[in-house]
């Protein structure tokens, strides 16, 4: 079932990515950019794991995995940005001052660092077998888990902003179903979960190039 669905989440995000595409181009924003890079991101992140099997265990496969890792630290980290554009355009003061863009831009920096740093430099990948999937996998892997989480904070936060200043309330609601899904799904591998958890991946990415396009037509 596993292979079913990751396949399918792969195929999806190339088509999640054309819409991405489109929504940057009428923007024409780094904030939409950033968005659209991170939904390419999932199309090679969920298609490396439905190519496991195919591939076989070897240094092809590791290589790819890890590349999958350093996609967490160096992609992933760039929504906090586009969520402060987000604020800015909503009207919010501070978020059109240097110190929040200094701010940000350090958070971001750290992300990338501490996960090179705490992760992808000491990195031991195990080959495992997981609901029929043949993938590498790092048991240990706590900040792979922090860098989304603290990303989904900001929005969190950013998308109550949005809703008591814009009225928009899509951000907010985007965030706060990533949590649950992550929360329920942290720690277990059961595919029901893993099916919710990338059903709420696809609402809180939607959610982003809808706030995108929600400022664009403001």
């Amino acid at each position: 079932m596993s292979q079913i669905s990751y396949t399918f989440y792969a195929i999806f995000y190339i088509g999640f990515t054309l819409y991405a595409v489109w929504v940057w181009r009428k923007t024409r924003t780094w904030s939409s950019f950033f968005v659209l890079l991170v939904s390419a991101a999932l199309i090679y992140d969920n298609g490396i794991i439905a190519l496991g099997n195919t591939l076989g265990e070897g240094d092809l496969l590791y290589v790819l995995t890890v590349g999958r890792f350093c996609i967490h630290f160096t992609v992933v980290p760039f929504l906090i940005w586009t969520s402060l554009k987000q604020a800015e355009r909503a009207g919010y003061e501070w978020a059109q001052t240097a110190a929040a863009r200094w701010g940000f831009g350090i958070l971001i920096g750290v992300l990338i660092l501490s996960g090179f740093v705490s992760e992808v430099h000491a990195i031991e990948l195990e080959l495992m077998t997981v609901d029929g999937v043949l993938r590498y996998m790092q048991p240990d892997a706590i900040f792979v888990a922090i860098v989304p989480v603290v990303g989904a904070l900001v929005a969190l936060v950013i998308g109550a902003l949005l809703w008591r200043r814009a009225g928009w309330q899509w951000m907010f609601w985007g965030t706060l179903v990533i949590f649950v899904a992550e929360g329920a799904l942290r720690g277990t591998e059961n595919v029901v979960l893993l099916v919710v958890q990338n059903g709420a991946e696809i609402l809180y990415m939607l959610a982003y190039l809808q706030t995108e396009l929600f400022f664009e037509k403001a």
